[in-house]
């Protein structure tokens, strides 16, 4: 099964949708579509990297590591 952490370039990344952008305990949580998977990145004070990674590589870092922190919270690791 293909999950998310398989990224590791720009170019592993087919698909991107930002779905819903909400605040939350006035911190940003944004629902997005990565390569058809359904993802949350939850409670940043700064969402710009969703918007910068494919031009700016501390923003793909910043986005690899909300996916990591993601799968971490969501298999409890």
């Amino acid at each position: 099964m293909y999950s998310l952490e398989q990224i590791k370039s720009k170019n592993d990344i087919k698909s991107f949708n930002i779905k819903r952008v909400y605040e939350d305990d006035h911190l940003l949580c944004v629902d997005v579509k990565i390569n058809g998977i359904d993802i949350s990145f939850n409670w940043y004070d700064d969402i710009d990297f969703l918007y910068l990674w494919k031009h700016d590589d501390e923003s793909f870092k910043t986005l690899l590591g909300g996916i990591e922190i993601y799968y971490d919270i969501l298999l409890d690791r």
